[in-house]
């Protein structure tokens, strides 16, 4: 069985692109690891995930860098040759679960709730208490 479930923040904006005519939303997950380094600090594990079809989507839709997401998956190896000329591995995370975490990150593009649009004050006088 091959599974794994992280959780973490984003490095920055999911990429949406098509691909063979389906929808596949990458980015890089940053989560901390249990365990610490020789300089005593919990060491950080970034995580290549790869989001497919409708769920894809809607990662690129609501998901932003800073943001937070707990993510299932299956782990996926991969091997490529570097620049400089060295064989390379890494694991990418092919989910098949996301879960959006938290509050979205703030952006340029939407307005910040006023304090009035959390608390209606204008029913108080009709409270049975």
């Amino acid at each position: 069985m091959n599974q794994i479930c992280t959780a973490g923040r984003l490095c920055q904006n999911p990429q949406l692109r098509e691909v063979n005519g389906n929808q596949l939303c990458s980015f890089t997950l940053a989560s901390r690891s249990t365990q610490k380094g020789s300089d005593g600090q919990y060491i950080t594990v970034f995580y290549q995930v790869d989001v497919w079809g409708p769920r894809g989507e809607s990662c690129a839709k609501h998901l932003r860098k800073g943001g937070q997401a707990a993510v299932t998956g299956e782990l996926i190896p991969q091997t490529f040759s570097g620049s400089d000329g060295q064989t390379h591995h890494k694991l990418k995370v092919k989910a098949n679960g996301v879960t959006f975490l938290g509050p979205r990150p703030a952006s340029a593009e939407q307005p910040q709730p006023t304090q009035q649009e959390y608390y209606d004050n204008s029913d108080e006088d009709d409270l049975p208490f």
